[in-house]
């Protein structure tokens, strides 16, 4: 049987990220560059493949697990500096802080999902349904073992 708290171990998400990117840069000759057609986007198409594409890789992950905030830097880093270059690797001055275009675009941002504030919401789905007391397998599980019958608010 698998341990799954040993999916949760820091090193285990550094190794992935190691692996990942051992892939994009691997031996001279055989290294395969980024599409050229990304460079070529407007910043408006940029701004829709982060959102639509980069940032939401984690959001299946990020409602499992409370991921480690390294991984998150990490994802936030490739995320900005393929917004402003172009490319994932690539550093270029920002023009505006990260900040600001994390913001709603009612608010004049640029409406991009900040992976750290995704990451809690989408774990507060399971404290909710701890708190509720949800009749599924997993609630009843952190009842009897963590809780021992208590409120979660009182935990």
């Amino acid at each position: 049987m698998r341990n799954y708290n040993s999916v949760c171990d820091c090193y285990k998400w550094r190794a992935i990220w190691k692996h990942k990117r051992k892939k994009r840069t691997t031996t001279r000759g055989s290294h395969i560059p980024p599409p050229l057609w990304t460079g070529n986007l407007l910043y408006a198409g940029r701004t829709q493949l982060v959102n639509s594409v980069r940032l939401h890789i984690h959001t299946y992950w990020s409602s499992i697990f409370l991921l480690p905030k390294k991984v998150l830097k990490n994802i936030t880093t490739v995320c900005r500096n393929f917004l402003w270059s172009g490319q994932e690797n690539t550093l270029k001055s920002p023009l505006i802080a990260w900040k600001e275009v994390c913001r709603s675009k009612n608010e004049g941002g640029l409406g991009i999902m900040e992976c750290m504030t995704w990451n809690e919401a989408a774990i507060t789905k399971y404290v909710w349904n701890i708190a509720k007391k949800a009749d599924n397998l997993w609630v009843k599980w952190v009842n009897r073992i963590y809780l021992k019958g208590n409120d979660w608010w009182q935990y």
